[in-house]
C-alpha cells in the first residue's frame, strides 16, 4: 500500500492555521503551523487561541513556525536592552499549555536584521508529542530570501503511531 497522510483544516486565523494529520494507517497529529505577528499587542490573540486549542487537544501535537517572541535574554543579541515584559505573554501561554521546547540544532538565531538577531522561530510540543516522537528535532536551516531562517522538523518513530513525520 503506498504512504499517504491524509491533512483536514480544524482551525485558523491570520495568525495559525491548526490541522489533524493522519496517516494510512488511522493515527493521527496535531500541527499547528504559526506566523505571529510582529507587535506585543497584536499577538495576545494568538496566545488566547493557544490556550483555547489546548484545552481540545486528544493527542500529540506540534506547533511551529514564527511566535515572533523570544522566551529569554540568551535569544537575542544587540538592539535595545530586553525588556521582560514582552515575552511574559509568551511564556505564560508556554507554561499554561504544558508546552516544551524541542530544541534546536544550527544557528542559535532564526531572524536578523542586521543589528539584532533573535531566535523567534521554533517548534513546540505537548508531553503526548514527546512521548510517540521522543527524538523529535528542529534544525534551523540557512536563510536564502529572507531575513528569517527555515526550520526543518524531524522525527523517527520506533513506538508505533505514525512513521518519520517530517512537517
Amino acid at each position: 500500500m503506498d504512504n499517504y497522510l491524509a491533512i483536514t483544516e480544524l482551525d485558523r486565523d491570520s495568525q495559525f492555521l491548526h490541522l489533524l494529520c493522519t496517516d494510512q494507517n488511522k493515527n493521527s497529529v496535531l500541527l499547528t503551523a504559526i506566523y505571529a505577528k510582529p507587535n506585543d499587542h497584536d499577538r495576545q490573540p494568538l496566545w488566547a487561541n493557544i490556550r483555547r486549542l489546548e484545552q481540545t487537544i486528544d493527542r500529540p501535537w506540534l506547533l511551529a513556525g514564527d511566535f515572533n517572541s523570544i522566551t529569554c535574554p540568551s535569544e537575542r543579541k544587540g538592539g535595545a536592552a530586553y525588556n521582560p515584559s514582552k515575552t511574559a505573554s509568551f511564556n505564560a501561554c508556554i507554561r499554561d499549555c504544558g508546552l516544551l521546547d524541542v530544541g534546536f540544532t544550527g544557528p542559535k538565531f532564526t531572524w536578523s536584521n542586521g543589528r539584532l538577531s533573535q531566535r523567534l522561530d521554533r517548534a513546540l510540543c505537548n508531553q503526548e508529542w514527546i512521548r510517540q516522537f521522543p527524538d523529535t528535532v528542529s534544525t534551523n536551516l540557512p536563510r536564502l530570501r529572507s531575513d528569517h531562517r527555515p526550520i526543518l522538523i524531524c522525527s523517527n518513530n520506533d513506538h508505533g503511531g505514525m512513521n518519520k513525520p517530517r512537517l
